[in-house]
């Protein structure tokens, strides 16, 4: 690693009580001011992730949330993560909501339902590229709303 560069940070992890999360984030190492790529691939990724969490909904079915996803410009389709969203538990658990493209072979029924936690992910990066930016980010679907379970800040230097 070297400075300006963008560290992405995925977690993926069993934690204390067998208890599965699964946080990623992305970074400027050092003090480097980031360039107009990065900026780029990191605000796309926090717009594609911000869209998706607006339209978390107990009710919703799975196959809406992905009609309705962040289209995801055609130059980074062919890297995009292999789902919009997939439930926390021991595990990736159910549900797994896929893209919309891939919707039709993968997706089956079902709906958004409180009590749910979810984990939202982006991945922004094309295909062979270098560089990437990825989140994810852990929610509560409760009968009054979204909430999140992870308030770990976005770099504002980077969102354009």
């Amino acid at each position: 690693m070297q400075a300006g560069e963008l560290f992405v940070f995925d977690t993926d992890i069993v934690g204390p009580f067998g208890i599965f999360t699964d946080v990623s984030r992305a970074w400027i190492i050092g003090d480097e001011p980031p360039d107009a790529e990065q900026k780029l691939l990191y605000s796309l990724s926090h717009e594609q992730l911000h869209h998706n969490i607006d339209l978390l909904t107990p009710g919703l079915s799975f196959q809406d949330f992905a009609a309705r996803a962040w289209p995801i410009p055609a130059e980074y389709i062919g890297n995009r993560y292999a789902e919009l969203l997939h439930g926390v538990g021991l595990a990736v658990e159910y549900p797994l909501v896929y893209h919309k493209q891939d919707a039709p072979t993968w997706q089956y029924e079902g709906v958004f339902e409180v009590g749910m936690t979810v984990c939202v992910e982006s991945y922004i990066g094309l295909q062979g590229g270098a560089r990437g930016s990825n989140w994810s980010s852990l929610f509560y679907i409760g009968e009054h709303g979204v909430r999140p379970l992870c308030t770990y800040p976005f770099e504002s230097a980077l969102i354009d």
